[in-house]
């Protein structure tokens, strides 16, 4: 493509704002390049780091393409090239928070987003095919108010502070919940132990227990979560999902526990002992 500059005109020009107001620049989309769309390109030029000037070349024509697409507009995919934009930052984003994404959003669709992106289908039983199609736009929908305010920088926090403050959120679930956890065998019973003792130390008040077997009657609001080594396991009305990364952990199970429904509040986690 030719460089637009400024006082240039036409429908690439025309091309560019409109584009540019669906990012909520407030322009008008004439086809002329005048002062308020040279104001728009060097404010979004600024965000992306791509320069100071008022020009917009291929790479920033690049840029503000990826910036306009959405989740849901298009079916996303594993493929070379990547696909890439703020739709894949934002997949990212919201796989992260509900707590099967733990690496850097940079809005690539590169082969974690697809491991992702597969976890997050199997537990929600659709097929397991990467693709971020239809079905999966939907399912992710449902869940949208459980992510649409989570900072896409949550996983690059560097500073003390923050780290601290991450800590504390990925620990959040305990203290919000009643449950009863237990292990179902030695491993899992020292693991059910450190939840316990971990909500303890947050809290004397904490409605966390931690109990040697599911021979038990909780209280009516509590949840019965059970934890084991075995991956089939198939408990009588009970939710039932696979985990194998530590760092996911909080955000996994308090997405799970907000997903059942009130008469159902049995959740069994198969664990990879090498997570722990």
């Amino acid at each position: 493509m030719r460089t637009i500059k400024f006082k240039d005109k036409g429908k690439e020009v025309l091309d560019l704002q409109i584009r540019l107001k669906r990012l909520g620049y407030g322009l008008k989309a004439d086809g002329l390049y005048l002062e308020d769309t040279k104001h728009a390109v060097q404010d979004f030029k600024a965000q992306h780091n791509l320069g100071e000037n008022c020009d917009v070349d291929f790479k920033v024509w690049s840029a503000l393409v990826d910036a306009n697409f959405s989740l849901g507009e298009r079916n996303l995919y594993l493929t070379i090239p990547h696909f890439h934009g703020a739709d894949v930052a934002e997949l990212q984003k919201a796989l992260s928070f509900l707590g099967f994404f733990n690496d850097k959003t940079d809005g690539i669709f590169g082969a974690q987003t697809e491991t992702a992106l597969r976890k997050f289908q199997s537990d929600m039983h659709l097929i397991s095919d990467g693709v971020c199609g239809l079905n999966t736009f939907e399912a992710l929908e449902s869940t949208r108010v459980r992510w649409q305010n989570a900072h896409s920088n949550e996983q690059n926090l560097d500073c003390q502070d923050d780290l601290e403050r991450k800590k504390s959120l990925e620990f959040e679930v305990v203290d919000n919940i009643s449950a009863c956890v237990y292990g179902l065998d030695d491993f899992s019973f020292d693991i059910a132990q450190r939840i316990g003792n971990l909500s303890k130390a947050r809290s004397l008040d904490t409605k966390i227990v931690c109990a040697s077997s599911a021979q038990l009657t909780p209280a009516s609001n509590a949840f019965l979560v059970g934890i084991g080594l075995d991956k089939s396991f198939d408990g009588e009305n009970c939710i039932s999902l696979n985990f194998d990364n530590f760092e996911l952990f909080c955000n996994r199970l308090k997405f799970y526990l907000s997903m059942l429904e009130k008469q159902n509040k049995r959740i069994y986690i198969s664990i990879d002992n090498k997570a722990f």
